[in-house]
């Protein structure tokens, strides 16, 4: 099994984050949303994009969310489910760095379960 996480494991540039922006379907699961479609690329594989403003934390934090977010979309079953997603980080449900440690990966497992589910 191949456990790499790939350009085109990834939503890149502008035109990728577009497509999504019309007429998403949407979930949601503690600290993050989901902002999910079909693949255009009519393929099997899963691309995401990760959004964390700059307001949430500070650098050092979002990169290391962002971290987590690759690691464990790497490492799941979820990456052939043939959708494209972006996932937001809920500033309404983001306390701090510590706190969200502990509820990644329990987060990122229901959201995923939602959007291969629908």
């Amino acid at each position: 099994m191949d456990f790499k996480f790939s350009k085109n494991s990834r939503l890149l540039n502008a035109k990728d984050f577009e497509y999504l922006r019309d007429q998403a379907s949407f979930a949601s699961s503690g600290l993050f949303l989901f902002f999910y479609k079909a693949s255009q690329q009519n393929s099997e594989k899963t691309r995401i994009g990760i959004s964390i403003s700059g307001k949430i934390c500070n650098a050092v934090q979002r990169n290391l969310l962002k971290r987590k977010i690759r690691e464990y979309f790497r490492q799941s079953d979820f990456r052939s489910i043939g959708k494209e997603v972006v996932i937001v980080l809920n500033k309404k449900k983001f306390r701090d760095i510590k706190s969200a440690g502990l509820s990644v990966n329990r987060d990122l497992e229901s959201g995923f379960k939602k959007i291969a589910n629908s």
